[in-house]
This record gives structure tokens, sequence and C-alpha cells, in this order.
């Protein structure tokens, strides 16, 4: 049985700490009691918003009128050499699970927050790596319907999957199959990884992540790529561009562009959605005027109207 709330403030709900209230929340702990959830959306007409872990998310202040449901599928399995993990289970969870039992293939994604299904969804990675590497196929909720999708059928690109374009599929499970490594030297990496996040993650802070997405270099204009910034895994980091007009340290309310990283977007207190959408779009905007290039959110953004 599952128990609908109302009017639930969801800045509760993400790392950023900023969003107004949803109409509808509901916490599954199962597959019967998510298609439950989505049978009451159907049921009152509501549009519905699949949440986990909460980071990546920009709530607007007006909050969202629609259903919240919080996946909480949680669950690792090792069957047959390859790892079952349920979609809302903590991606940390899983890289640590990886890293003890000598599989390689994610221990740079050490640190980084959320759920592995959201993880999916976006696409994560860092330094190198991505989730989609090891991944072998995922298990979807579409409708009624229990699906699986192989990797090549997901659409996976640069923080992108098909999965965006298609919101009411809900992932219920991701399968891998990692690579066999020593876990000392995978527990080593892992540490070098958590020490350089920390220097941009102090604890405690109060953000969605890194907020734009990063440019792939093959893509931008032959002109503009002599003048940028090498080996980033083929791609120029968002926070350059960020530098280049002046975002470091600039405030809009309580929502700060940190000191010492660009494209690290900070709620100080009790920061809005409004202020931090409007300091992103105007940065966003200096951007398109001086290099003609359009950053993009690698945050997701609900409850807004107008795009970013």
């Amino acid at each position: 049985m599952i128990k609908i709330l109302e009017n639930l403030l969801l800045k509760e709900y993400t790392t950023l700490n900023i969003g107004g209230y949803a109409r509808c929340f509901v916490e599954v702990h199962s597959i019967e009691e998510l298609k439950d959830a989505l049978q009451y959306a159907k049921d009152h007409n509501l549009e519905f918003y699949i949440i986990a872990g909460g980071s990546d998310l920009l709530v607007n202040d007006e909050g969202f009128p629609g259903l919240i449901i919080k996946l909480s599928l949680q669950g690792l399995t090792l069957e047959d050499e390859r790892i079952k993990v349920a979609a809302g289970t903590s991606l940390q969870d899983l890289v640590n699970y990886t890293i003890e039992h000598g599989f390689a293939g994610i221990e740079k994604l050490n640190n980084i927050p959320g759920s592995v299904g959201g993880a999916v969804y976006g696409n994560a990675g860092a330094f190198g790596q991505t989730i989609s590497d090891k991944l072998v196929r995922i298990r979807v909720l579409v409708g009624d319907e229990e699906k699986y999708l192989n990797k090549q059928n997901i659409g996976f690109d640069y923080r992108e999957s098909i999965l965006k374009k298609h919101k009411d599929w809900v992932i219920l499970e991701i399968e891998f199959k990692f690579d066999i490594d020593n876990p000392v030297e995978l527990k080593k990496t892992a540490k070098d990884v958590l020490e350089t996040r920390k220097q941009k993650y102090t604890p405690g802070i109060k953000c969605p992540g890194s907020f734009f997405k990063n440019l792939i270099i093959d893509r931008l204009p032959k002109d503009l790529q002599k003048d940028m910034p090498k080996d980033y895994y083929g791609k120029v980091p968002a926070w350059w561009f960020l530098e280049q007009v002046g975002a470091k340290g600039a405030t809009r309310g309580q929502i700060k562009i940190s000191d010492h990283h660009a494209n690290l977007f900070i709620n100080q207190g009790e920061g809005t959605a409004a202020d931090f959408f409007a300091l992103a779009k105007e940065y966003k905007n200096k951007i398109k005027e001086k290099f003609g290039v359009d950053l993009e959110p690698e945050v997701q953004l609900l409850g807004f109207k107008e795009k970013l």
C-alpha cells in the first residue's frame, strides 16, 4: 500500500536544498508500489517525475504541480560475472562494491552523489570514465510493461541517453559486466579521485554538481579550438568558458559561483531557484555573445516554464 503525501517541500530532497512544494509525493520501495504510484498519477491526471538521490536537480520555487515519485528500489547482486543493481541504489554503494571485489571500470566515479539509475539516465562520468562503459543492459518500465534495453539501444552520448527523451520510462535495474583488476590499485585510484573532488566539493556544500555540461572539442568551430585548454578527455571544460566571462565569485541573492571553480553554483543559505536560474542564464548569455557557443545545463530543471 503506497502512502501519497500532499504539499511536501522538495528542497528537503535535493542536494542543492532549493525547491517549492510538490502537489503530491510518494516514496516507493518495490516495483509493485511503483506501478501503484504510476496508476495513481494516471487516475488523477497528474504529471509524474522520478527522483532518487536528489543531485543534479534544480526545482522551481513554485514547486511541481504533479506527483513526485522517490524511487527507493535497493539492492545489488552478482550473477554469472554480472552485477545487477536496483535503480535506486546509491552510486557510491556500487562503486564501493566493485572496488572491494576487484571489478574495474567505475572507480573514478568515486564520491559522485546520487543513484545508479540517475547516473545511467544522464550517463554520468568523471576523469574519462562513464557509467555506461561497462553497462550491458537495463530493465525499464514502459507503461505496464517491463522491457530490456541493450546498451546499443540506449543512445548513450556525453551526458545523454535516450531516457531523457522518454521521461515516462522508469529505470528499474541496471546490469554491468566489469573488468577484473587488483583491488589495491582500484582503491588507490578511487582515493586519488576523492582527494581531487574534495578540493571542489567541500563537506556540506549545497550544490547540484557541475551545472553546465562540458563541450566536446571536435564539435566546436575550428577557429575556437586553438585557444582552448587540452587534455580534458576530448572536452573543453565549461568552467573555462565561464572564467573567460568573469563568472568566478559572481552572486545573485544567496546564490554564488565558486571563487575557485566557475562551473560550481552554490546555495549559500536560503537561495532561491529564481536567483539560481537568473545567474546561470546571465553567464550563459555572456558566453553566447563572446564565443557564439551555447552551454547546456547538465542539471535537470524541474517546474520551469522558461528554458535556460
